[in-house]
């Protein structure tokens, strides 16, 4: 069974060829671990990329 690349859950679905899902965290993901989330108007935005707009690194940051 795959696990999310994300939160390392196994509450995960395949959704279409090579392309996976977590219920945990609600993104969707490929074969090769690269996360996505899927946007308000249903595109799907690389997970990674949205985490680094925010900020950057946030491995300092604590809330």
């Amino acid at each position: 069974m795959l696990t999310c690349p994300v939160c390392h859950g196994r509450t995960t679905g395949k959704i279409g060829p090579e392309q996976y899902f977590c219920w945990n965290c609600l993104i969707e993901f490929d074969d090769q671990q690269r996360a996505y989330q899927v946007d308000e108007d249903g595109n799907l935005v690389q997970y990674w990329q949205e985490q680094m707009m925010g900020g950057g690194d946030n491995d300092e940051k604590t809330e």
